[in-house]
């Protein structure tokens, strides 16, 4: 049985960074994952220029810091929404001052260069993901908890789609999203989900936000979404790319 941690917050950003980590250490430590000399690709949620619908960066700081204690080299990476250019929206955001005060090199998953991966039993046949991913010895999922007009919810596995290039996506939506985002998980599996449930937005990006004020980790992604729809009470059975 999968172990998940939950750790109620504060919202200012020393009550973020502890319960993080405390969440972190529920689950048996980041030295579980990471090991010295480990690549570690962060991926947080950048959808866009709307801080509300982001991944806190005090999530993301105790994150990185975590992984150095471990001897790991973390790298941030992202792509951002579909309607929007990420470099822009990093920008914005004042992600690459994020990187800089974390001295941690960022990848924008835009313009990546990407490598076929085979998908055995699958909608899709084989995914083109970004090096940088498929070289790193750990992955780390931090999403933000929201809903999402097409998926009713977006947490752990959806984070996922920003590896994608713009192209991948829009197959993704052409075809089956629900079935297209298991595939990706298949194809590209995160090692420790780490989500930001402070608060939840009414879409995935702009909107109204409910408070939760909490940090949901654990190491089975879809077990850590199956417990995010229960924090905002829905039926996980009803999402289909969780279900």
């Amino acid at each position: 049985m999968s172990k998940i941690s939950i750790v109620n917050t504060k919202l200012d950003g020393e009550s973020i960074k502890k319960s993080t980590k405390e969440a972190i250490k529920l689950i048996g430590g980041m030295q579980r994952i990471v090991k010295k000399g480990d690549k570690v690709i962060i991926k947080p949620n950048f959808v866009g220029p709307i801080k509300s619908a982001v991944t806190d960066f005090d999530v993301i700081r105790s994150v990185v810091e975590e992984v150095k204690k471990c001897g790991g080299i973390p790298i941030l990476g992202e792509h951002s929404g579909f309607e929007f250019d990420t470099k822009k929206v990093f920008k914005i955001l004042s992600v690459p001052e994020l990187a800089k005060e974390l001295n941690v090199k960022l990848i924008n998953f835009e313009n990546a260069e990407c490598k076929k991966v085979r998908v055995p039993n699958s909608l899709f046949k084989e995914l083109m993901i970004p090096k940088a991913v498929l070289e790193a010895d750990v992955l780390i999922n931090i999403p933000k908890l929201k809903m999402h007009s097409l998926t009713t919810v977006t947490a752990g596995m959806k984070n996922l789609m920003g590896v994608l290039n713009k192209e991948e996506r829009r197959k993704f939506h052409l075809k089956n999203l629900d079935l297209a985002i298991v595939d990706l998980n298949k194809a590209c599996k995160p090692d420790l989900t780490i989500v930001d449930a402070t608060n939840v937005t009414e879409s995935a990006g702009y909107g109204k936000s409910i408070s939760i004020k909490a940090i949901v980790a654990g190491e089975d992604v879809v077990a850590v979404d199956r417990v995010c729809c229960k924090m905002i009470s829905i039926n996980y059975k009803k999402i289909r790319h969780i279900k």
